[in-house]
């Protein structure tokens, strides 16, 4: 598998733990530490989002090589 296909991967299950946080278990216990944890689940897939589009240019040879860090990637990205 490829490391975008992996990121992809990634990002839906940040997402859906989000989505079932946020839907499921904060509906039930109403604890705004849990919406700290729903942030930092879509944060968390949005990065891996922007790393799988990143790996996939990179793959086919569109952009340079890049540091696998947050800076780097979303100085590329942007």
């Amino acid at each position: 598998m490829e490391q975008y296909e992996e990121a992809i991967q990634k990002a839906k299950k940040n997402i859906a733990v989000a989505d079932h946080m946020m839907s499921v278990t904060y509906t039930l216990l109403k604890d705004p530490m849990l919406l700290l944890s729903i942030v930092d689940n879509v944060f968390l897939a949005l990065t891996y989002s922007m790393s799988a589009l990143l790996y996939y240019e990179r793959f086919y040879k569109a952009i340079p090589p890049f540091n696998d860090t947050f800076g780097p990637k979303f100085m590329l990205f942007t």
